[in-house]
């Protein structure tokens, strides 16, 4: 009977603690709502500012008047798979196969499939060209050509 009693006592001391972890995390809930909607409201009356103040543009960081780059998966959604897309944008920051293998952890033939398979959806002839649909597609623009740093003769 004692057991019983014991059992029962712990039963209810349980239920107790956790209604009492309930309520605190509704209060939790609560504040939190009521935070998102203060948010919210100064989001609608235009004067959310995040950092609580005019962000100053750094030199040389002002707008150009070019519209920002598109995001690569909307560019190529329904066209490349992820996994091609990944080979791509290391194909557009310049690696070999072996540093694509290397990064995406890909045998060699995995990676001649995937960039054989990229030429293909993209009907490029070669990496250059796909590369340049990329940044076509992106609105990215190319990067400038590295700067030899021996110079050859005049000719």
């Amino acid at each position: 009977m004692l057991w019983e009693f014991a059992d029962g006592v712990a039963q209810a001391h349980e239920g107790a603690r956790l209604t009492r972890t309930l309520q605190e995390e509704r209060a939790a809930l609560a504040r939190l709502l009521g935070w998102l909607e203060a948010r919210a409201r100064d989001l609608d009356e235009g004067a959310f500012e995040p950092f609580g103040r005019e962000l100053e543009l750094l030199p040389g960081s002002e707008p150009d008047g070019r519209p920002a780059p598109l995001d690569d998966r909307a560019a190529f959604d329904g066209i490349l798979t992820r996994r091609e897309l990944d080979v791509l944008r290391l194909l557009v920051a310049g690696c070999s196969n072996r540093e694509l293998g290397e990064r995406l952890v890909l045998s060699a033939g995995t990676v001649k499939f995937h960039v054989n398979s990229i030429l293909r959806k993209l009907g490029a002839a070669n990496r250059a060209q796909a590369v340049a649909r990329y940044l076509a597609a992106t609105g990215v623009r190319a990067p400038a050509p590295r700067q030899s740093s021996t110079r050859s003769a005049p000719l």
